[in-house]
């Protein structure tokens, strides 16, 4: 079943994965067969993938926010859980292996997703778990919302059984929260969660930021579903543009049915949100499963990127290297290969390497590589060059503040 060994090591060396019964479960689970086909490839991955596409997308989540709510949903209880908004049915499949004498019920009102989990379920042989397209009538000893949308839902909380728990994501007034709701009578006892401990009774325990799970989960999210935020729009318009002018036709067999280039450029983005989040695990192993997709120039120098964070600047420099045989035109590559040759002190070997980034054919951000010039020649005390490099950083970007800095510190001891 895929690297599902993989996956559950690294979920708990990350103290995501922590109480046995949910270990056994994610072990018994192969979440390949949950996914579309042609992104079958990031199965195993920790980042949310899709069950469906169309009018409608639907979404596995990711693997630690998996984890974390099926380790909150208390194994050692008893009473009916009930997953309102479906996510492929990969959630009930895991809470049928870690208890497998409670009732799972899934309430997806989408036909196609209710559908389409179905399948799933049955192709992953899990057969005691009901979809239903509308709430039980009975209330839930749990009631687990999937989609933070659903939690808007009037009437949400009838649906909750005496003392029974419903467990929902929301952003509250601090941000994202999941928020656990018990019922007594007509009264509800209400508590955010921002920070949760995971783990057995008695045994080890972890605690997981949830708010910071709940945000990287909405932000991975709308690669999928197009969505947006303040937060990540400059990461959409930076891909973008990388991307701009690039090949398109890939000439290799399609993916499932799917062009081998949007799936690469797809989980590229995944790997540079979790990259930009410091990530970096995460980044490493998604720009790897793009490069397996369909080699790209861009996400040979951002795997590159991702290594140099990590100080490994000879392995960053070697993926810019490949980047450059996969697309000379692209600068990124030529201009990182010149950065990390300043920051090893091999100033003279970083001049032709940013010259080439200069001239590129194929390059949204050339100022980083004439900015890196000046800096060299200001090493080598030639501040004229360094000036006529600043200026011309700044004819391309004049709201380039480390080059008008750096301008303006030449120009004081010219």
């Amino acid at each position: 079943m895929g690297d599902l060994a993989g996956l559950v090591s690294r979920l708990s060396k990350r103290g995501l994965l922590v109480s046995a019964e949910a270990k056994k479960a994610f072990r018994s689970v192969d979440p390949a067969e949950f996914v579309l086909p042609p992104y079958r490839l990031i199965a195993y991955e920790d980042t949310p993938v899709p069950y469906h596409e169309g009018h409608v997308v639907g979404l596995l989540p990711s693997r630690r926010l998996a984890a974390t709510l099926l380790q909150l949903i208390s194994p050692d209880q008893e009473g009916d859980v009930v997953l309102y908004g479906s996510d492929g049915g990969y959630l009930a499949a895991l809470l049928v292996r870690s208890s497998p004498g409670r009732s799972i019920v899934v309430v997806e009102k989408e036909e196609l997703l209710a559908e389409t989990t179905v399948k799933n379920l049955e192709r992953a042989g899990v057969r005691n778990v009901r979809v239903e397209r509308e709430m039980p009538r009975e209330g839930a000893a749990w009631l687990c919302v999937l989609r933070p949308e659903l939690y808007e839902d009037p009437g949400l909380r009838d649906h909750v059984a005496e003392m029974g728990t419903l467990l929902a994501p929301r952003k509250g007034p601090q941000g994202h929260e999941l928020v656990q709701i018990v019922r007594n009578g007509d009264e509800f006892a209400e508590l955010a969660i921002r920070e949760a401990t995971l783990g057995d009774p008695g045994g080890g325990t972890h605690a997981v930021n949830v708010a910071s799970l709940l945000a990287t989960e909405e932000l991975l999210a709308h690669v999928w579903t197009g969505g947006t935020s303040v937060r990540d729009g400059h990461l959409r318009e930076l891909a973008e543009s990388t991307f701009e002018g690039g090949p398109w036709d890939d000439g290799m067999p399609e993916l499932d049915g799917m062009a081998r280039s949007r799936v690469a450029r797809t989980v590229f983005r995944l790997a540079h949100i979790h990259q930009m989040l410091g990530d970096l695990e995460n980044a490493e192993r998604l720009y790897l499963r793009s490069l397996e997709a369909f080699p790209t120039s861009e996400a040979h120098t951002f795997l590159g990127w991702t290594y140099s964070y990590l100080n490994r600047l000879e392995d960053a420099m070697r993926e810019c290297r490949r980047a450059i045989d996969v697309d000379p035109t692209l600068g990124n590559p030529y201009n990182d290969i010149g950065a990390y040759l300043i920051e090893l002190g091999r100033t003279d070997e970083a001049i032709p390497w940013l010259k080439r980034a200069t001239k590129a054919g194929r390059y949204c951000c050339p100022f980083y590589a004439h900015c890196n010039l000046g800096r060299v020649y200001m090493l080598r005390g030639d501040l004229v060059a360094a000036r006529e490099a600043f200026a011309r950083a700044l004819d391309a970007n004049p709201e380039y503040d480390l080059a008008r800095r750096l301008l303006d510190e030449v120009e004081r001891h010219l």
